[in-house]
């Protein structure tokens, strides 16, 4: 299947690169790091996480990869915490041209710090909420869904599957079939809502080996989650959201 270059009417809300690492003072150091080195326009600020003492984050599985300062940088937001960083795109969602390079720019930046010691995994998530005048989830995705003898695809459910790949990735993909997100200019989208968080696990690789190899892994990340996402939607539902194919 020849998948679209782009899409006119683009269902993207949010997208967000995520990396968990081992470092002894991340958090405490890479903010500042960052803010200095980063260009264009930026702003810090701290984030409810953070108020707890760093003893309670170590040991409290909810705590250990939260967010503890977020940076405003352009069109991205920045979450530094104990042990992960992530980069996402600020609504309405840039595209892959920019997006990657924002990436790879950000890595690079840490790098430059030299406090990350070893990667646990990287993953790309992107949520996707299709209005409700497009249809409903029967109408847009392709999935069978029954309870007993009951067909339950008109109603009100949420499906989570776990996708395996043979290129040692994991696609976790939901299905709600309503969503709701409100956006910074107070406008709001409510319509079936599609999921895909795409994990590539890296086994405590030391940093500098994973930075040399990421340009490769996350082009690899996103053509599994791009094919993923188109493969979910039936073929009148890619017509309606008018693709453009180079």
């Amino acid at each position: 299947m020849k998948l679209p270059h782009k899409l006119a009417k683009q269902p993207v809300i949010e997208a967000i690169f995520e990396m968990r690492f081992k470092s002894q003072a991340a958090a405490s150091i890479l903010p500042g790091f960052l803010f200095t080195k980063l260009s264009g326009e930026k702003s810090i600020e701290r984030l409810p996480a953070a108020e707890f003492p760093q003893q309670m984050r170590n040991f409290d599985p909810n705590l250990q990869y939260a967010p503890l300062v977020r940076m405003h940088w352009d069109a991205f937001l920045i979450l530094v915490g104990d042990r992960s960083v992530a980069l996402a795109c600020k609504f309405p969602y840039v595209g892959w041209s920019a997006f990657r390079p924002a990436i790879l720019d950000l890595i690079e930046l840490i790098r430059q710090a030299s406090i990350i010691e070893s990667v646990e995994r990287m993953a790309l998530k992107y949520i996707n909420i299709f209005p409700s005048e497009l249809g409903d989830a029967s109408a847009l995705v392709k999935f069978e869904l029954r309870v007993g003898e009951h067909g339950a695809a008109k109603d009100n459910f949420q499906i989570r599957v776990e996708v395996p790949t043979d290129d040692a990735l994991l696609l976790i993909v939901q299905i709600i079939a309503s969503g709701t997100a409100k956006f910074p200019d107070g406008t709001s989208r409510t319509g079936v809502t599609l999921d895909i968080d795409t994990l590539a696990m890296t086994a405590d690789m030391p940093f500098q080996k994973f930075a040399g190899m990421l340009p490769d892994r996350i082009e690899a990340v996103h053509r599994a989650s791009k094919a993923m996402f188109f493969d979910c939607l039936k073929p009148e539902t890619i017509q309606k959201l008018e693709p453009s194919y180079d």
